[in-house]
């Protein structure tokens, strides 16, 4: 373990740049400390799919999810460490040539590091997963059994190539409805292209291909992870997580089904808390419109929804002094 010299302070919490190594990578992260002395409870941040960083954003797209549960737990004595994906900020490897097995990988290090830390509590690690995320924290949580509890934020146990096409599915229909002076650029591609014939298309080359990396038009596709996505299994996933768990969905999300939150507590094999909020949508922000993805400009302008910060913090609590 190697731990960089640059500290934040405020009267809430310390925030200590930190390296992990993670097989022949190194997790660069963020561990966010409570003020106070002491060892804490502490919860690893687990992003979503995509070249996300430890903010919980990438080029385009600032959310700063992760880093608003960080600074919310610390100042209720609850620690987080939240890191950059292989390939993305300061980690280093490639992310596009990663698979899913290699960020289960990285999340294991990463409590590993925790385990040992002068500053975390070894009993009380958590896991914290969205989307992507909320896959890879019950996986951790099996093959670590220290790991105290984990939530699932916008969680999904659909089959993986069904979601990809109703998600594509999804899109289509919300450019369907879009009018032609507010998106007359989505208006005239969707005249050209089909989301739904073009994701079929992706995934059919995906399983017919055993390289790493692949090309669509002229972009590089992340071939590995998809390949390893779409064999997934989920319901046996959840189905052997026996550790407490809290999942938080949104009524809004199209990405992952609202609806299962409650499929995925038929199947857990031990406590389960469920919460599917209003008008949240798959950004975990408030949407007082239909959720579309077109909505996403206005929503990255609203902070996270606060109802969030609030289920989640009392929840660690609260497991946390068992």
């Amino acid at each position: 373990r190697r731990q960089r010299q640059m500290c934040i302070r405020d009267s809430h919490m310390i925030e200590l740049d930190v390296t992990i190594p993670s097989r022949d990578i190194v997790i660069s992260g963020t561990l966010c400390l409570p003020a106070a002395t002491g060892k804490f409870p502490t919860a690893l941040f687990l992003q979503g799919s995509g070249p996300i960083d430890r903010n919980d954003n990438f080029v385009g797209q600032t959310l700063n999810n992760s880093k608003a549960i960080a600074h919310h737990l610390a100042m209720n004595d609850i620690a987080t460490l939240r890191f950059d994906k292989r390939g993305i900020g300061q980690s280093t490897g490639d992310f596009i040539s990663a698979g899913h097995t290699d960020f289960v990988d990285d999340a294991l290090n990463s409590l590993a590091f925790l385990s040992r830390s002068e500053h975390c509590d070894s009993t009380k690690l958590f896991a914290i997963g969205h989307s992507e995320g909320a896959i890879i924290a019950p996986q951790v949580a099996q093959a670590f059994n220290r790991v105290a509890g984990v939530v699932l934020l916008c969680p999904t146990i659909e089959d993986p190539e069904a979601l990809l096409l109703r998600q594509a599915a999804a899109i289509k229909e919300m450019t369907r409805q879009q009018s032609w002076f507010t998106h007359p650029l989505a208006k005239s591609l969707s005249a050209f292209s089909n989301p739904v014939r073009s994701q079929r298309k992706l995934i059919e080359k995906v399983k017919r291909s055993h390289h790493k990396i692949g090309r669509v038009g002229f972009s590089r596709q992340p071939f590995h992870w998809l390949r390893q996505f779409l064999a997934l299994d989920l319901e046996n996933v959840f189905s052997r997580t026996s550790c407490p768990v809290l999942a938080v969905s949104g009524a809004k999300d199209f990405q992952c089904l609202p609806g299962d939150a409650a499929r995925i507590g038929e199947i857990i094999g031990g406590e389960y808390e469920c919460h599917v909020l209003d008008d949240m949508t798959h950004l975990l922000r408030v949407d007082s419109g239909d959720g579309s993805v077109y909505s996403t400009p206005e929503l990255l302008k609203q902070p996270i929804d606060p109802r969030v910060l609030t289920i989640v913090t009392r929840w660690i609590i609260e497991h946390a002094r068992d």
